[in-house]
């Protein structure tokens, strides 16, 4: 529980405050560049049978095309599991379209230790390919369910 709360405040953030609206499961207002919605993924994961000696997990949703390939929601986390993604709408889709394509990843990061300089490397990982679909601002998007199993490469 601890788990799911952590990286719910964490990614509260990517769809505005954790109050009024935000309680009651709405794409609330943030104020801020004039968001158009929002989209939640929640991507469950469940690790490989061998772990590192220090490892953590990074979860993601990024454009599947596009000019930017940023991460519209991310999460870092300790173990594997479910972890909520809100995705923020920041610009109008073309015409009436309300859903967008993107890839949810899992990954496994093996941490070199705090001795080392060295950045982490991917230990096994996973994607999906999804599409999600955005609710206006004050309505409550349906959460989609993805599935991932890290596997090594």
């Amino acid at each position: 529980m601890t788990r799911k709360l952590t990286a719910f405040l964490l990614l509260a953030a990517g769809c505005g405050s954790t109050t009024g609206a935000a309680d009651r499961g709405e794409c609330p207002q943030t104020r801020e560049f004039g968001n158009h919605g929002c989209a939640r993924v929640l991507a469950v994961f469940e690790a490989p049978p061998q772990l590192p000696a220090s490892y953590r997990y990074h979860v993601r949703a990024v454009p599947a095309r596009g000019p930017s390939r940023d991460p519209l929601a991310a999460a870092v986390t300790p173990a594997p599991g479910e972890v909520p993604l809100n995705i923020t709408l920041w610009t109008r889709l073309p015409g009436s379209v309300d859903t967008l394509s993107v890839w949810v990843v899992a990954q496994l990061l093996e941490d070199p230790g705090p001795a080392s300089s060295a950045p982490p490397t991917t230990f096994a990982a996973d994607s999906v390919l999804r599409v999600v679909r955005f609710a206006p601002i004050g309505e409550v998007p349906k959460t989609d369910t993805v599935r991932l199993t890290l596997r090594r490469p």
